[in-house]
């Protein structure tokens, strides 16, 4: 399978789901791609998802992604504070 901007998208969604309260809730609303560099690929982004009292919010994040081909991609997510 190729790597590919829409790829590495896809496992930076599951990457963001997996960290919140509610994945469920999640609703992303940015159709960019993330971007390949001289360290890999790159997405900077947001989420809408609930908190732990329901209540939605919208927070940032930045995934990065690298490896040698789809099937040993290492993925890593860290949210704005």
């Amino acid at each position: 399978m190729k790597v590919d901007g829409g790829l590495i998208r896809e496992y930076c969604l599951s990457a963001v789901r997996e960290k919140l309260k509610s994945p469920s809730s999640a609703e992303f609303n940015d159709s960019t791609l993330p971007e390949y560099g001289i360290s890999g690929w790159l997405w900077m982004s947001y989420v809408e998802a609930d908190n732990n009292f329901g209540v939605k919010l919208r927070t940032g994040f930045t995934c990065s992604a690298d490896g040698p081909d789809a099937d040993h991609i290492s993925v890593g997510v860290a949210f704005d504070r």
